[in-house]
């Protein structure tokens, strides 16, 4: 387990929270959900972005559950599920479960990360949760949104995570974060829940 305590600017990744059997089981109800199309990760549906440039690229994917804030979605049951797994063994307690969804994403040759973006435009924490192994890394950037506009020379790496089954990680919401295609793997998938934490 990486991390530290919490805190408004929290980072924790941990791989070991799950064990083999449970893997199995959200892997296997992920892929019995029904998922719908989504045409770019980049685009205004899939969150705010505010970050300019042409070194960018758009990619479609499969989404179950929304984009709206509260609402019910297919992978809610699963989604408590892993993220109470991974916050019991933490001890932090969700004062309020914005959203939850999964994403699928499909091989692309494209070597351009998606356009960068923050899910919501509240106080929130993100908690991603990695379905399967798969290439297709996440960024975090230190920058954050602040409704002002960033060119992508501006953008420097928090934190970069490659898919792993059974990991998750944790981070301040407001940090522009986004994703590069996976070219090896034919799909990745990862669950993607928005949280506000009591104590956070």
């Amino acid at each position: 387990t990486k991390g530290s305590k919490m805190r408004s600017d929290i980072f924790m990744q941990d791989d070991n929270f799950l064990n083999e059997i449970e893997i199995l089981a959200v892997e296997t109800g992920i892929w019995n959900c029904e998922f719908r199309y989504q045409p770019e990760t980049g685009s205004a549906e899939d969150g705010l972005s505010g970050v300019v440039g042409d070194n960018f690229g758009e990619f479609p994917m499969f989404v179950s559950g929304s984009n709206i804030p509260n609402a019910l979605s297919q992978v809610q049951d699963i989604a408590n599920f892993v993220v109470s797994r991974f916050l019991d063994k933490h001890r932090f307690i969700i004062k309020e479960e914005i959203r939850a969804r999964s994403n699928m994403t499909f091989r692309s040759l494209d070597t351009r990360p998606s356009r960068p973006h923050v899910d919501v435009d509240k106080e929130h924490y993100v908690f991603l949760y990695y379905v399967n192994d798969s290439d297709g890394d996440t960024i975090v950037y230190d920058q954050k949104y602040t409704g002002s506009e960033y060119d992508q020379s501006d953008l420097t790496i928090f934190k970069k995570i490659t898919p792993k089954a059974g990991s998750a990680v944790i981070f301040d919401g407001s940090r522009y974060h986004t994703n590069y295609s996976n070219q090896k793997n034919n799909f990745r998938f990862i669950i993607n829940m928005n949280l506000k934490l009591i104590g956070g």
